[in-house]
């Protein structure tokens, strides 16, 4: 029971792009419980990378949010915001 809980409890740290409509990508390296709460942290954090991309045009008002596993190509979760 008490190795459960000590389970759910670890932190683990996430990779976590956003891409919006203004031509770059916010990189963010967040340790948290699940990518859900990764998601929830972003808010209140600043980017550790941008990198803008001049000539790429995204859609209006689609923001798109990944979040993979520090360091691999594992995507945990994937939003995309629409307004």
């Amino acid at each position: 029971m008490e190795n459960e809980k000590n389970k759910n409890d670890k932190k683990h740290y996430y990779d976590v792009k956003v891409e919006t409509f203004v031509p770059a990508v916010f990189h963010y390296k967040i340790l948290a419980k699940n990518p859900e709460e990764a998601e929830q942290m972003v808010k209140n954090k600043l980017p550790d990378k941008i990198d803008y991309f001049p000539n790429k045009r995204k859609k209006m008002h689609d923001v798109v949010l990944k979040i993979y596993d520090s360091g691999t190509i594992i995507l945990r979760l994937i939003r995309h915001f629409v307004k």
